[in-house]
């Protein structure tokens, strides 16, 4: 059973409270989902194989599906022992990679949950394998 304990547990609930995020309760996306593989053609070179990279199809605007989507670059340390969930890190900014930060975190991330978390994170748009999306907007519309 996963039990952290003493100072590992304070710094893992302080990481956690400070770089959780929720995701929008109002739309549902069922159909998304990650192909996960290999990180070479992410720039991510490691022989960890733990690592995993893929790219999640989101929408541009949850409100007007019109809009279009955008490919975010995914990176998962996989959980080591029995998986109990899956926590998101945020490699905060600007310009964080979280594709990079979990090459050089996710053993340590992993080591302190006790390899009972998949731990994944994104490169936001414009940082990294994630395209930045531009939108003009003229003052004329």
């Amino acid at each position: 059973m996963f039990r952290p304990t003493g100072l590992t547990a304070f710094l893992t609930l302080g990481l956690l409270a400070k770089h959780a995020v929720a995701a929008p309760t109002s739309t549902s996306r069922s159909d998304a989902s990650i192909s996960w593989g290999g990180c070479e053609s992410f720039g991510v070179n490691s022989t960890d194989p733990n690592l995993q990279c893929g790219y999640l199809e989101v929408p541009m605007d949850y409100h007007d599906s019109s809009a279009g989507n955008a490919r975010l670059a995914v990176i998962k340390y996989a959980a080591t022992a029995k998986k109990l969930g899956t926590i998101f890190f945020n490699p905060g900014g600007p310009g964080g990679s979280g594709l990079e930060a979990i090459k050089t975190l996710g053993p340590s991330f992993s080591q302190d949950l006790q390899g009972a978390f998949d731990v994944v994170s994104w490169d936001p748009r414009g940082v990294g394998h994630t395209l930045y999306v531009l939108a003009v907007v003229s003052q004329w519309d």
